[in-house]
C-alpha cells in the first residue's frame, strides 16, 4: 500500500517479525516498525495484534513528517503523539481496519 504522508509517497510493507526488523535495519532490539526516510518505506512487524500495527503506523507516519519538516522531535515526544493520537481514534470510533487491510 503506499500512502502520501506531507509531499511524499511512502510505501507501506509488512514482512518481517520485530526481531527479524530490527536486524534487517541494523537495530540491536527488536522493533515494531521503522520508517526508511531513505527508500520512502514504512515497515510494519508481522507479529502484533491489529491494535498494535495500527498504533506503530500512527507512529512511523509522525517519524516521517519528523523528518520530512525537519520538526526536530525526540523520540519520546513521537511516542506521546503517537499515544495521543491513537487515544483520538479510538475515542471517536475511527477503525483503522481499513487501511490495516490493506497492507
Amino acid at each position: 500500500m503506499v500512502i502520501r504522508i506531507g509531499m511524499k509517497n511512502y510505501t507501506v510493507i509488512e514482512t518481517y517479525n520485530s526481531d527479524e526488523l530490527g536486524k534487517v535495519f541494523g537495530k540491536p532490539y527488536a522493533c515494531a516498525g521503522i520508517c526508511d526516510t531513505v527508500n520512502n518505506q514504512i515497515h510494519i512487524a508481522v507479529d502484533q495484534s491489529d491494535f498494535n500495527k495500527a498504533s506503530t503506523l500512527v507512529h512511523e507516519i509522525i517519524e516521517a513528517l519528523n523528518h520530512n519538516y525537519q520538526l526536530k522531535l525526540r523520540h519520546r515526544q513521537i511516542e506521546v503523539l503517537e499515544l495521543g493520537v491513537m487515544h483520538f481514534l479510538v475515542d471517536h470510533g475511527i477503525n483503522l481496519d481499513e487501511i490495516l487491510d490493506k497492507i
